[in-house]
């Protein structure tokens, strides 16, 4: 009896390990023609819109690029500063004023170089863009990266899940106490074909979002280029990879600073979940993220360039306190005075550099130099000193990108590039809406003629409180902020219930700002009509939602693209229908704000961990 038992454990043991390989297998078919046939829709989608083309941005790119590889890419900053001014308007050469990050006028400024030389202009003249695929092919071929990085990501993120939520959540635990991922190690134990065929769904049908496709291959535009970021930070913070979370959240928002609006939903996550260090590696890692962008336009000066060499000799005794034994009073000792050697190596040549290349400051800049030294290095000698040899990547991580930082109060490194790159882009487009895009702002403005710059009496409106005179862009702001936060609880407890609807909670916040805060543009629904993909892969009713978004996206973009190409045969057959739609479809994407933070913070009616494997 027990030889025939064991006989039959292992034959269901190779049957599960067959299944494995079969399921991947598939996964494998399936990955392969989507990725063919993906490709092949791009490109007819490229094609087909030839006569409806929004060539706007992409005209505005070649034309900052170019000017940016004529001024210098890393002087533009500075030089639309000295000319418009903290507060101007930093118009040029191109169609629109720039406020592109530093990532992106790279990417720019490098797209424009190599048309220079694959598409030389008419003697005379400067190279502008070209309506031929071959010109915009490195574009389009970033984007489709993107987009591949993405889909990889959405694979991983809902295989992860779909498998963690096959246990039940910890017990004598509650959502509102501290807790950490302390049974995640038992997903090892399943087999690996579980979670394989809704990972492969949602990835398919991000692949192939009608909305993703449509804004990055037709209209086109770059707003891809955020998705990977958002979603691999979302997987490593899954994994409790903090550290590597942060750095492409900081990579993305030198491309795209809207993935801002959303990261305090993942500095909360690992904040109310009891992982301090979490939210520590996470703020250092995008520290990281943004310096490895900027240190090109950081470190100009012979000072910065000096103080980096201190700074790399300090970091290398760091790194040797850190590796040292904890154990011993000898090995105590020795740590020690090697922590104050490093400290005396990063601190002492710092008085020599802002006396040779500063003009004197004031007393209060003079402090503020000598204090941000002192905390930052103060923080690596104790992170050096008490963490543990498993700190040390995170530990040298952040000794890298506060030396990078320490060159702005210490050395007046520029800023520029914060100014124009992020601060200007939230005063832009001085609009409630721009483009069509069908939200509140939208509704606010058309139906009832508010303004950007209109003020509300909040006494009116609530009669026990005194007159109170606040801009409605600030309410609306006050609104998602509200609405953030409630997404942030159903967060906490979703990951606590291990629940299918944290797919809802990763898309309900970029539904959210583009329904509720101003100067929202009409491509921007695209981003949760993708991630939401992810719920569409585990219910039906997110697949409605799928469905509805990727719609609704694709209507506000057409219906804006369709103003340029008046005379174009498709804006006479489409465009007075989609007309009708605007501005009065902005009521269902309020709804569907509603629905996606219903969503979130619910529960469902049976959890994965409640079904048979």
């Amino acid at each position: 009896m027990i030889e025939r038992e064991r006989v039959g454990q292992q034959g269901q043991f190779a049957r599960l390990v067959c299944r494995g390989w079969l399921a991947w297998l598939l996964v494998a078919l399936v990955a392969a023609n989507s990725l063919y046939y993906g490709m092949k829709v791009r490109r007819w989608v490229w094609d087909a819109t030839t006569d409806i083309r929004f060539v706007n941005s992409v005209s505005n790119a070649i034309e900052w690029g170019r000017h940016a590889n004529q001024v210098g890419v890393l002087n533009l900053y500075d030089v639309l500063i000295q000319k418009h001014g903290a507060e101007g308007e930093y118009e040029g050469p191109a169609r629109f004023a720039l406020d592109y990050p530093p990532a992106r006028l790279l990417i720019a400024a490098t797209w424009a170089d190599w048309a220079q030389e694959h598409f030389p202009p008419v003697k005379g003249r400067q190279i502008v863009w070209q309506p031929a695929y071959e010109f915009t092919e490195p574009m389009l071929w970033l984007n489709s990266a993107t987009e591949i990085l993405a889909t990889i990501a959405m694979f991983l993120l809902v295989y992860r899940w779909v498998r963690v939520c096959q246990f039940p959540p910890p017990k004598n635990c509650h959502w509102y106490t501290p807790w950490r991922w302390r049974e995640e190690k038992r997903t090892r134990s399943l087999p690996s074909g579980v979670g394989t065929f809704r990972a492969t769904l949602a990835a398919v049908l991000f692949w192939f979002c009608p909305a993703l496709i449509w804004n990055a291959h037709a209209y086109p535009q770059w707003d891809a280029w955020l998705l990977p970021a958002f979603l691999f930070a979302v997987y490593f913070g899954l994994n409790r990879w903090w550290l590597a979370a942060g750095v492409v959240v900081g990579l993305s928002a030198m491309a795209k600073g809207q993935i801002l609006m959303v990261f305090p939903l993942l500095v909360a996550w690992p904040l109310l979940t009891g992982d301090l260090r979490g939210v520590l590696r996470l703020m250092v890692g995008v520290a990281a993220g943004v310096a490895a962008v900027v240190w090109p336009w950081l470190l100009q000066s012979p000072a910065t360039h000096q103080w980096m060499r201190y700074a790399s000799a300090g970091g290398i005794v760091f790194l040797i306190v850190a590796l040292l034994p904890r154990s011993g009073r000898g090995w105590l000792a020795a740590r020690a005075l090697l922590a104050l050697l490093a400290i005396c190596v990063m601190c002492w040549p710092v008085g020599k550099i802002t006396g040779d290349y500063l003009i004197p400051g004031t007393t209060a800049l003079w402090v503020g130099r000598r204090a941000s030294l002192i905390c930052v290095v103060g923080l690596l000698f104790v992170t050096a000193f008490l963490g543990g040899r498993r700190s040390i990547a995170a530990l040298m991580v952040g000794w890298w990108a506060g030396v990078i930082w320490l060159t702005i109060p210490l050395l007046n490194a520029t800023t520029a590039w914060y100014e124009i790159g992020i601060v200007y882009g939230t005063r832009h487009w001085k609009q409630l809406f721009w483009s069509h895009a069908a939200n509140l702002g939208a509704i606010l403005q058309a139906r009832y003629q508010w303004r950007y710059a209109d003020v509300v009496n909040v006494g009116d409106l609530v009669p026990w409180l005194a007159p109170l005179q606040i801009p409605i862009r600030t309410l609306m702001i006050w609104a998602y902020c509200v609405a953030l936060a409630l997404c942030v609880v159903g967060l906490v407890r979703q990951l606590y219930q291990r629940d299918q609807r944290l797919f809802y909670v990763l898309a309900a916040p970029w539904v959210l700002l583009f329904a509720l805060l101003p100067q929202m543009n009409d491509r921007y629904l695209m981003w949760p009509a993708a991630i939401i993909a992810a719920a569409a892969a585990v219910e039906f009713s997110g697949l409605i939602l799928y469905l509805v978004l990727s719609l609704i996206a694709w209507i506000l973009m057409t219906s804006y693209m369709l103003v340029f190409v008046p005379r174009a045969a498709f804006t006479r057959e489409w465009a007075p229908i989609l007309a009708r739609a605007f501005p009065d479809i902005s009521w269902a994407v309020l709804v569907l704000a509603g629905v996606f933070l219903f969503k979130a913070m619910g529960s469902s009616r049976r959890r994965y961990w409640e079904r048979p494997l």
